[in-house]
Parts: C-alpha cells; sequence; structure tokens
C-alpha cells in the first residue's frame, strides 16, 4: 500500500485481520506496538528483540526467520480458527495495556535529559 496518510492509519488497522512482522534486523518497531494497541492477533519470527512482547501461542504466532511455509501455517491458522484469533487479541490488549502512555514516555526522557545535560555539566568542570 505503501504510505498511508496519518488520519487514514487506525482506520487501516482497524480494518486489519491479523498482523504480520518479519524484519531481518529486528521487529521491535512502532508498527508491532501499535499493532498490540489495535489488538491484532500477531505473527512473527522467533526474534531476540522482541521475546518479551512476543510469546508464541499467548499472543502470537511464531516461526524460524526462514521457514516461509510456516510463516504461512500460522497465518492460515490464525484465519482458520477464530477462538485463537480471539484469544491472541486480548492478549494483545493485555500486553497494550503495560506500554507507557504517550505522556509517561515523554516523562522519563525528559528526566534522563537532564540526568545528562547534569552529567556532562560535570564531566566539563571536571576536564576544564
Amino acid at each position: 500500500m505503501g504510505a498511508i496518510a496519518h488520519d487514514d492509519f487506525w482506520a487501516l488497522k482497524n480494518a486489519a485481520d491479523v498482523f504480520m512482522i518479519t524484519n531481518d534486523v529486528t521487529n521491535r518497531c512502532n508498527p508491532l506496538y501499535e499493532a498490540a494497541w489495535a489488538g491484532l492477533p500477531v505473527v512473527s519470527i522467533f526474534d531476540p528483540s522482541t521475546s518479551d512482547l512476543l510469546q508464541d501461542k499467548r499472543n502470537a504466532l511464531l516461526a524460524e526467520k526462514d521457514d516461509t511455509e510456516a510463516l504461512g501455517r500460522r497465518l492460515a491458522e490464525i484465519c482458520r480458527e477464530p477462538l485463537l484469533a480471539q484469544a491472541l487479541r486480548e492478549a494483545q490488549k493485555d500486553l497494550a495495556s503495560s506500554f507507557w502512555t504517550w505522556e509517561e514516555r515523554m516523562k522519563v526522557e525528559v528526566k534522563e535529559l537532564e540526568k545528562l545535560v547534569s552529567q556532562g555539566g560535570e564531566i566539563l568542570m571536571e576536564t576544564g
């Protein structure tokens, strides 16, 4: 689909039945978090970067990185088994409830930046 207009993004996510992500380097990215917020069941690969977010058969269906046949079977499994898909949706919503709000995230980031700035001033005084 290419780029999606910001105003159309959530309507598209809410129309989806499943979210599949199979990036080469890392799958820990905003679309994965957005899928959780939307309560979408996830099909993905076993990826150390998401091992704390995605658990096979709990909130996602996972396959080995290069096993495209297994990924296809996992996707078909969600499509054929509505109770499984619903259980994965609920688990994704539970996961999303543990995420910081934007306000919480910004407070933490500002605090960390203030700490860095304050430590940087001390380092400058020591070396100056």
